[in-house]
């Protein structure tokens, strides 16, 4: 196993100069964050990104419903609205 390994890096590592210099952190760069999640829940995020124009990613979406989520919590409840009680 090792073997294909170093095969694989020097058959296809570029030169050190052709390479772009890694960028630095800023507070700006995403993380990267996996989620494990039922198929079915998969199957209705993608059926509901289909509905939207353009189509967004499926990052963009997860994104997108956690935020609406989020911000649909975050509101004062109004009385006598028979919202939901955290």
């Amino acid at each position: 196993m090792l073997y294909k390994i170093i095969v694989f890096t020097q058959a296809y590592a570029a030169p050190l100069h052709t390479l772009a210099p890694m960028p630095k952190r800023t507070s700006k760069m995403t993380e990267l964050i996996a989620v494990r999640m039922k198929p079915e829940l998969r199957e209705r995020i993608d059926e509901w990104r289909a509905k939207l124009r353009p189509i967004p990613s499926q990052g963009a979406a997860i994104r997108q419903l956690v935020e609406d989520g989020l911000e649909a919590h975050e509101k004062p409840e109004r009385p006598g609205k028979g919202g939901r009680k955290p």
